[in-house]
């Protein structure tokens, strides 16, 4: 078996290149060019648009932090969270 890395995306546009460019981006969302173009001057993409984005980029071998979608991510240690007997 051979463990492939992801590549880690870290902008809005380096999604948008890898998902396919603009066009494709906003065919796949259902918005206009210029509302991906907005996405890139803001740095940040709307939290509806995740799950489709990245299982684009989970076909092309990338990834990219919940962050470029305004979203938390997850706290490392979930210890805290755990309730006794939960299974």
């Amino acid at each position: 078996m051979v463990l492939v890395m992801a590549r880690i995306l870290t902008t809005v546009e380096d999604v948008v290149c890898t998902v396919g460019g603009h066009d494709t981006v906003a065919g796949l969302i259902g918005i206009s060019y210029s509302g991906v173009c907005n996405w890139i001057v803001a740095g940040r993409m709307p939290p509806r648009t995740y799950v489709a984005l990245t299982a684009v980029l989970a076909a092309r071998g990338a990834t990219a932090p919940p962050a470029l979608w305004q979203m938390v991510p997850a706290p490392a240690d979930l210890t805290p969270f755990l309730r006794e007997g939960a299974a």
